[in-house]
C-alpha cells in the first residue's frame, strides 16, 4: 500500500512541476510579444450644404470641395450653387453648437426675388434648401422668410418641433419673427440669428 502511495505522490509531484513549467512558458511567451496597434476611424459629420456657407471670418471666400459624403457613407457630387452678383440678405445663422460649430449659413440675394429658404436634413432646391445632414433635424424642418427688412422662421416639422430661445414652434406652420441674437435649436444642432 505504501508503495501504491509513494507512486501516487510522485506522479502528482510530476504533474505539478509540468504545470508549472508550461504556465511559467505561457507567461513569458506573453510577455514578449508586441503591443496590438489599432486604428482609429472617426466619422465625421457630413458637410452641409447651404446656400451660402462659409467658416466665419471668410464669409464670401467658402470654397466647397468637389464632392462631399452622404449621410449614408458614399461620397457623391456637390451641388455647385454661385451667389448672385446681388450678394446676400440681410442677417444669417450662426452655428453655435454642433457639427461646424462657428460657421454661418448666408441666403443669397436671387435674381428673381426669392426670399424662401427651407432648412432640413432632405434633399431639396440648390438655391434655395439648406441641408442639414444631421440625423437629429427632420428631412423638412423650417423655412425662412424674409419680408420688410426682417427674418420669419416658420416650423415645417411634425416630429421634431424648432425652437426659438428655448420655446417650442409646436405645431407646423408656427411662425416667430426673428429677431437679432435669438437662439434657433433644431435637433442637436444650435443656432444663433444676427440680424446684421
Amino acid at each position: 500500500m505504501t508503495m501504491i502511495l509513494a507512486g501516487c505522490a510522485i506522479l502528482a509531484l510530476m504533474i505539478a512541476i509540468v504545470l508549472t513549467r508550461r504556465r511559467r512558458a505561457r507567461a513569458h511567451r506573453v510577455e514578449s510579444l508586441p503591443p496590438l496597434v489599432f486604428e482609429v476611424h472617426d466619422r465625421r459629420e457630413p458637410r452641409l450644404r447651404p446656400a451660402g456657407f462659409g467658416p466665419a471670418d471668410r464669409i464670401g471666400t467658402f470654397t466647397p470641395p468637389a464632392t462631399w459624403p452622404t449621410p449614408d457613407g458614399r461620397t457623391g457630387p456637390l451641388p455647385r450653387m454661385a451667389p448672385s452678383a446681388r450678394g446676400y440678405l440681410p442677417g444669417w445663422l450662426e452655428i453655435a453648437e454642433g457639427p461646424h460649430k462657428g460657421e454661418r449659413i448666408r441666403f443669397p440675394r436671387l435674381d428673381d426675388g426669392t426670399s424662401d429658404y427651407t432648412l432640413g436634413r432632405g434633399e431639396g432646391p440648390a438655391q434655395t434648401h439648406i441641408q442639414l445632414p444631421v440625423t437629429t433635424v427632420s428631412r423638412q424642418q423650417a423655412r425662412m422668410h424674409y419680408a420688410a427688412g426682417r427674418w420669419q422662421l416658420v416650423n415645417l416639422s411634425q416630429t421634431n418641433p424648432t425652437s426659438v430661445n428655448g420655446r417650442e414652434l409646436q405645431e407646423p406652420a408656427a411662425e416667430h419673427w426673428l429677431q437679432d441674437g435669438d437662439a434657433v435649436e433644431m435637433g442637436d444642432l444650435l443656432l444663433r440669428f444676427r440680424a446684421r
